[in-house]
Formats: C-alpha cells, sequence, structure tokens
C-alpha cells in the first residue's frame, strides 16, 4: 500500500519554503550508510519507487517488505529568491504487516486535483471526500490549520466529509501557494491507518480583461477575450524585458486543461481551442521565468 506523509512546514514571514531528501547524518562528521540499491533519496525497499514533491513535502511511500530505515528533510526558506535559511528533521521509518487497508483523501470536489486557483476577495468553498476499502471501518478528517483566516469543518457519521472555505483579501495574492495539509484517520484496530494530503490555494490578482502594470513590473499588460464564434480564447501580452512565458488556462477546481509555452519575447499573441469545454467560468494564467504570474478570468458563453 501507499503511504502518505506529510511534512506540513509553516514561516511565520511568509517566506518561499522547498522541500528536499536529503541524506541523514549519523554523527556530527559523516553520513548514514546506506544498504546497497538505497539512498537518502530512495530510503526503502519498494515495489513502487518513493514519491517526493518539493514544494510541499510530500512523501508516498509503497514498501516491498518488513524493513526499518531512516530518511532526512531539509526546508530551505527563501526571502525575493534569496536562501536565508535551512532546518533539518531526521525521520525513522518502520514498516511493519498489516491487513488493515489505508484510508486516503480525495483533492478538491471529489477530484484528483489537489491545488487551485482563486482570485482575490472570492470566496473559495471546496469538499474534500475521504475513502476506505474496509467497508466495516470509519473515517475521520481533520487539518492542521495551515491558512490563517479559514476554516475547516467536517460532516458525516461514516464517511467524513471535510468543507474548506476561505476569502482571500487582495494582501495575499502571491505567486506562492497557500499549503495546508488534512490528515485522515480510520477505525482499524490495534493499529488505525493514517494518511496526510497537502492541498495548495493559489491566490491570484484577477481581471477581467487586463492590466496596465506600472514600470518595473514585468508584465505590462495581459488581456483575453472569447470569441465566440470560431470558440477560442485570443490572449496578448506585453513584457517589460524579453522573457519566456507559460500559458495555463484552469477551471475553477483548479484543474489545469490546457498549457502552452511561449519562447522569449517582448510581447505575443495566441488562441486557445476551448471547442470541447462546457460553458462557464475560467482562469487565465500567464508566468514569466521571473516567477512572476498574473491570472484573467475568461467566460465562454
Amino acid at each position: 500500500q501507499v503511504q502518505h506523509y506529510a511534512q506540513s512546514a509553516y514561516d511565520v514571514d511568509g517566506d518561499s519554503l522547498v522541500y528536499q531528501m536529503i541524506t541523514p547524518h549519523s554523527d556530527p562528521d559523516s553520513d548514514v550508510q546506506y544498504q546497497p540499491g538505497l539512498s537518502g533519496t530512495q530510503p526503502i525497499y519498494y515495489l513502487t519507487p518513493t514519491t517526493f514533491n518539493t514544494q510541499t513535502g510530500d512523501i508516498g511511500f509503497e514498501a516491498s517488505n518488513l524493513q526499518i530505515s531512516v530518511m532526512a528533510i531539509e526546508v530551505s526558506e527563501y526571502r525575493n529568491g534569496v536562501l536565508i535559511g535551512t532546518i533539518e528533521r531526521d525521520i525513522e521509518i518502520i514498516f511493519d504487516n498489516c491487513t488493515n487497508n489505508l484510508p486516503s483523501a480525495s483533492g478538491f470536489n471529489g477530484t484528483n486535483n489537489y491545488s487551485v486557483h482563486v482570485c482575490a476577495n472570492s470566496n473559495l468553498s471546496l469538499w474534500i471526500r475521504s475513502s476506505d476499502l474496509d467497508t466495516a471501518q470509519h473515517t475521520w478528517l481533520s487539518w492542521n490549520g495551515g491558512i490563517i483566516g479559514a476554516s475547516f469543518t467536517t460532516s458525516g457519521t461514516y464517511r467524513d466529509t471535510g468543507h474548506f472555505f476561505w476569502q482571500p483579501d487582495t494582501s495575499f495574492i502571491s505567486v506562492q501557494p497557500y499549503l495546508f495539509s488534512v490528515t485522515v484517520t480510520d477505525s482499524a484496530c490495534p493499529y488505525i491507518g493514517v494518511g496526510t494530503y497537502t492541498y495548495a490555494v493559489y491566490v491570484d490578482s484577477c481581471f477581467a480583461t487586463g492590466m496596465d502594470s506600472p514600470q518595473g513590473n514585468c508584465v505590462q499588460e495581459f488581456s483575453a477575450n472569447y470569441e465566440r464564434l470560431h470558440r477560442m480564447i485570443h490572449f496578448q501580452y506585453r513584457l517589460n524585458h524579453t522573457n519566456a512565458v507559460e500559458i495555463s488556462l484552469f477551471d475553477l477546481t483548479g484543474r489545469e486543461l490546457d498549457q502552452l509555452m511561449i519562447e522569449k519575447s517582448l510581447q505575443a499573441g495566441r488562441d486557445l481551442d476551448v471547442s470541447k469545454l462546457s460553458k462557464g467560468l475560467y482562469l487565465l494564467n500567464l508566468k514569466t521565468t521571473d516567477g512572476i504570474s498574473k491570472t484573467l478570468r475568461v467566460v465562454i458563453d
């Protein structure tokens, strides 16, 4: 079974955090020596390779046998692109024989998407479903309170459903996501099953048709409109200096529907084919290699 484990690091200054799996120390002067085939980034014998998310710190294990191992996670803190601090956590991992199926938590609104984009000053209301293959067991959800001002409540007596609500104002606009984690537990005996999942919320500055920015901002102008006749979204942008750009189209659950990479240029215009999409509100995001991000709201009618 795949075991999900989240780091849930938090920085009170709101700086960017980057996670890395490293080799733990056996003493102040030397590192742990792993068995052949193992390493700091692959610390266990596995059925499927260990997965690791450098942005959230989430780890997924699927051990192949009974074993005990160690690993270390390094969290680096960046402010305006400058490294200003690191911290390391050493963890012992013990895998035992269990007949219990581990519980799981869905992505937002029951999907497999664990990230979402929201416009500043908009209400974000989403739900998360718990599940378990062991039908006789109950499941419960709890969260770590990782986003200040947001709320998380649960409902259900058999399979918990979590309800997340947040209304971020413009002070939360950032190219970095706001993270929170949800832990799901079951009623197995004698050892309960546990899984922890991390969720990311991006708060964007959204504009209905576009915005002119002051000098110094990378994006001078970004605009888009839906052309009903050809079922296309036409967008164009102008930058202050030459830069490569990534254009992404999202639905309101945060699911990425299309992506387009544009080579370095000062300005460009393109069309996105949306003929297969349903009517509704969508988010068109522009991101430069400098990390500047702008998002537009586009209505397909």
